[in-house]
């Protein structure tokens, strides 16, 4: 991240909808923030999970965010903080194996969307994911926006868990070659 973003030039590009605000904010908090998440989940695999699955609530909750009460880290720090906290209650978090290519090629993708109604998840995952297969929206959606684990999301989609980890890949790997949007 060059020296020059500051936390006010971060805020205003994740209000223009500007998905390198994310990557900006990572690259400055991501150590905090994982640290934090893994000492609330004691566990650094499912720290890393719920720090993803938080990125992508930041996204959509953006315009939450009130710099006149709260500094940005405040903020990140309230969204990590409570993630991980509900995913250590109820055991709900994204369980991605490790699988390191799947994470850099949905993970991404996934920052850029407003979940905060159905039909606006609809629109977003049309709009994001583009002209990716049926069953792969399906997979995304249940995995990265509704919050679902692994074995829950096949469980709902009435396939088994291989299937639906393959599915989760080749919609990373769609999504890295461009097929999507």
């Amino acid at each position: 991240m060059p020296q020059e973003i500051t936390d006010q030039t971060m805020v205003i590009a994740l209000f223009q909808g500007r998905p390198e605000a994310l990557g900006w904010i990572y690259d400055k908090y991501a150590p905090v923030l994982t640290g934090l998440a893994t000492r609330i989940m004691g566990d650094k695999e499912k720290a890393e999970a719920v720090l993803l699955e938080s990125f992508v609530a930041i996204w959509g909750r953006k315009e939450t965010y009130d710099a006149t009460r709260l500094s940005l880290l405040s903020w990140l720090i309230i969204i990590i903080r409570g993630n991980a906290k509900n995913a250590l209650k109820s055991g709900t978090y994204v369980d991605f194996n490790n699988n390191d290519e799947l994470l850099n090629g949905v993970g991404e993708a996934c920052n850029v969307c407003d979940c905060s109604s159905t039909h606006n998840t609809e629109k977003s995952i049309k709009e994001l994911f583009g002209d990716l297969e049926v069953d792969e929206k399906a997979a995304l959606d249940l995995v990265y926006l509704k919050g679902y684990i692994c074995a829950d999301a096949a469980a709902e989609l009435g396939i088994p868990l291989e299937t639906l980890k393959t599915r989760l890949q080749m919609a990373g790997k769609h999504l890295r070659e461009g097929r999507a949007k």
